[in-house]
């Protein structure tokens, strides 16, 4: 048998990070026949497993790919858009939030409530004299 193998012992100028080493070598690729295992078995292994973890990064990524594209295609036909109103008479910027796809009005901020509200009481206050003592800020 050869100096330095695992199965005699090492030969006294290995180090022990070498001798751990050439121990590690030998269990993680499997060398049956004792005795060292020859760099290019190992560059090789190491190549192959690169190969194959790449791979599977690779499809990991095409099927994370795959399903964003399945949430845009579904959240399409969900798309909104935001349109705003200047209202004059109750002096408010009223925000309607519309669906893009067929153009309904999914939510006004303020609501209609609100700003007609407002507008009925600038009135009144317009008419009594009092309309600078109302300072509404959406």
């Amino acid at each position: 048998m050869q100096a330095g193998s695992i199965n005699n012992v090492p030969a006294p100028q290995q180090s022990p990070v070498e001798r751990q080493h050439q121990v590690i070598k030998t269990k993680t690729l499997g060398n049956p026949g004792g005795g060292e295992v020859p760099n290019e078995t190992i560059r090789q292994k190491l190549q192959e497993r690169q190969r194959n973890s790449q791979q599977e990064n690779q499809q990991q990524n095409e099927q994370h790919a795959e399903k964003i594209q399945a949430a845009i295609l579904e959240r399409e036909g969900q798309m909104r858009h935001l349109k705003f109103d200047v209202i004059d008479d109750a002096a408010i910027v009223q925000v309607s939030v519309i669906n893009s796809e067929d153009g309904t009005i999914v939510r006004k901020v303020p609501s209609d409530e609100m700003v007609e509200f407002v507008m009925k009481l600038r009135k009144k206050l317009r008419r009594s004299g009092a309309s600078n003592l109302l300072d509404i800020k959406a």
